[in-house]
């Protein structure tokens, strides 16, 4: 289904680098083919080239280096895609990942937003510090286990947030998975 992929891929021109690099909805990065003049002989093509993007090891975050007249400067691939397909970044806001995966900038997958609403992303992903990495966690992992368990059993949130000294409503968000989601 490659060949599928590929038609359904689509390209635009990455925002000030029009003609020297286009970025796909899809999260590729491409340099396109140029000629390159020489005074003295002929001069000649340089083909398109798909690029590989680079992953920080401690952002996560895929980057390029781009080249424009001789100068050359790194960028995030979900900042070009975003730039590309949605637009400028709007004032005070940050690009988010709406799967929390770092790694796929997809245009679908991305988008403008508040700081806030890029936290409460994480938060539902995981990928922040959530359960108990999270340092205002009342819990520990074990005890929503157990907490779960004996909420099976018929205990009200009531009696939960008696045992186990928490508010009620922290034991309903524990007990439904509206928190503490990435325990099964």
């Amino acid at each position: 289904s490659n060949s599928m992929n590929a038609v359904l891929e689509r390209w635009l021109p990455v925002v000030g680098f029009e003609g020297l690099y286009s970025v796909s909805d899809l999260g590729r990065l491409r340099r396109e083919s140029k000629v390159v003049s020489r005074k003295t002989t002929a001069g000649y093509r340089i083909s398109e080239k798909i690029m590989s993007p680079g992953a920080g090891v401690k952002s996560g975050y895929f980057s390029v280096i781009l080249s424009k007249d001789g100068a050359t400067s790194t960028h995030y691939v979900h900042h070009l895609v975003l730039g590309a397909f949605v637009g400028a970044r709007p004032v005070g806001q940050e690009a988010c990942h709406g799967d929390g995966d770092r790694g796929n900038n997809a245009a679908a997958n991305l988008r403008w937003d508040t700081r806030k609403a890029n936290h409460a992303d994480k938060k539902l992903h995981g990928t922040g510090t959530v359960g108990e990495r999270h340092p205002g966690a009342k819990l520990s992992d074990p005890m929503v286990v157990s907490l779960r368990k004996r909420r099976a059993e018929g205990a009200s949130f009531t009696t939960l947030s008696n045992e186990f000294g928490i508010t009620r409503m922290t034991a309903h968000r524990a007990a439904t998975g509206a928190s503490w989601s990435h325990i099964a």
